[in-house]
């Protein structure tokens, strides 16, 4: 296609409005195309990995329009149900929640909500689908291998990290707006009216987070927060209220937090433009009068960030009170990422020197490679380069050794543990350390000889520059 700038930044719209699922669809501008590392072999290349994808692209666009057909007949039928619901039942629901004390618009919400969904899950249509891509994705394994583990990884080019992020975010917290600031009335009001003011699963956070700010999840029971906001509670007032405590995670592009999986954690609250996932600090909570917690709030500048989704905060009731109790919350799974630089290693090379993955204006490379499970892979396109680079640099210091580059693409796409063998001649060699040191991590005088190493070498937190720096010791 074109060399646009449209073609990059507006890349995501190709597949929403042309329905072309991710997974079956690369855009390469002209100059790409054109460049010498790409040509006839990076389109070749290309075309392997979406014929490859051919069956899970045509199985998520059958299911994108079996969803979107059974949302607009949910929305037909939800209509009904609303139009048809009489002021009666309505103000039946109202009262409810004003008796219980509870959020009114939680309360209608909730039931709104499960009325549209109820006619998605009814519909024959979306479970058949559903079916069809977990056979899809089921074949991918491999096979008699416990726990499961993925045989070939599908790339999807066009995908925004953040849409998956943004959909986990999205089962996790509710979308409804902060309450104001218990210190932004008075002491009285604030305790007549907290428990709309912090309602359960509330998360209060300082206005400065940082990692080792104490956040505070409210777990105290409805019930007892409806009691302890009743006039007659209120004349002499003695409840408690209980917080479990979360610690910050800042989630930043390309360097995103794994967690391990005893761990409960909350993802994906925007606070402030950044993204923060919350991690249970186990045996840590804080328990007193609520009118004391209020000064105490008001002291600390603490203000409700978010509220939970009620199952998600009842988990962070369940694993506070109890340790050793196994929370049934949905499990998902984040890799990390990391920014890393690529080099080939050995003694085979010109003086022995590394030979490092440049751009076509001569700068260094930065690709992001995944970490999970131990095992190092590429999510995106990266593997088709680095498969193609790689044949390259090795068809001089090894003419007679053939080099599938598809399977190399598929190797570096489903994932490596350290030191494994690429291919018969290349082992996968993970480190970390600031390109300054490039000479006393990868000496000339101790490249392997022999075989080859494909060293990634991740970019250290602390390292601003994604270039090679200014006195950074010469690669090839």
């Amino acid at each position: 296609m074109s060399n646009s700038d449209e073609l990059i930044n507006e890349r995501l719209r190709f597949s929403t409005e042309s329905q072309i699922s991710a997974a079956g669809l690369l855009l390469l501008p002209k100059a790409k195309v054109r460049q010498a590392d790409f040509g006839t072999s990076g389109l070749i290349l290309s075309y392997q990995q979406l014929e490859r994808q051919r069956g899970v692209a045509q199985h998520m666009r059958v299911f994108m329009r079996a969803w979107m057909d059974a949302l607009e007949e949910a929305r037909t039928n939800a209509k009904t149900t609303l139009w048809n619901l009489d002021a009666a039942a309505m103000q039946q629901i109202h009262l409810s929640a004003v008796t219980e004390d509870d959020p009114y618009d939680e309360h209608l919400n909730e039931l709104m909500s499960r009325e549209y969904l109820w006619h998605v899950e009814s519909s024959p249509t979306v479970g058949k689908v559903v079916d069809a891509l977990d056979e899809c994705f089921t074949a991918q394994f491999k096979p008699s291998i416990v726990p499961p583990v993925i045989g070939t990884r599908f790339i999807a080019p066009l995908v925004q990290p953040k849409v998956g992020r943004d959909l986990v975010s999205h089962f996790t917290w509710t979308g409804f707006p902060v309450p104001q600031a218990l210190d932004s009335i008075s002491p009285e009001e604030a305790l007549k009216n907290f428990n709309r003011l912090v309602p359960f699963g509330a998360v209060l956070a300082p206005k400065d987070l940082i990692a080792e700010s104490e956040c505070l999840v409210h777990i105290t029971q409805q019930c007892d927060l409806n009691a302890a906001t009743r006039a007659k509670s209120l004349e002499n007032p003695v409840h408690t209220a209980q917080f479990a405590v979360v610690l910050p995670i800042e989630v930043v592009e390309h360097r995103m937090p794994s967690h391990d999986s005893e761990s409960l954690v909350a993802r994906g609250l925007t606070i402030g433009g950044k993204e923060y996932d919350f991690k249970l600090a186990k045996g840590r909570q804080l328990a007193m009068r609520i009118q004391k917690f209020i000064k105490y709030a008001s002291d600390e500048k603490l203000s409700v960030v978010g509220r939970l989704r009620h199952d998600i905060a009842t988990h962070f009731l369940s694993a506070t009170t109890n340790h050793m109790t196994r929370f049934a919350s949905l499990k998902t799974t984040r890799v990390e990422v990391h920014s890393a630089h690529v080099f080939l290693y050995g003694k085979k090379f010109p003086d022995s020197k590394p030979v490092m993955l440049k751009n076509i204006d001569g700068a260094a490379t930065v690709v992001q490679f995944a970490l999970h499970d131990k095992l190092y892979f590429f999510q995106d396109d990266t593997s088709i380069r680095l498969a193609l680079w790689i044949k390259e640099q090795l068809t001089t210091p090894y003419p007679q050794v053939l080099i599938d580059a598809s399977v190399v693409c598929n190797t570096l796409s489903v994932g490596l543990s350290k030191n494994q063998a690429l291919i018969k001649i290349v082992d996968f060699v993970p480190k970390s350390f600031a390109l300054v040191d490039l000479a006393g991590n990868m000496p000339a005088d101790k490249a392997p000889d022999g075989k080859i190493q494909l060293v990634v070498v991740a970019i250290p937190q602390a390292a601003e520059a994604l270039t090679d720096p200014p006195n950074a010791p010469a690669a090839v």
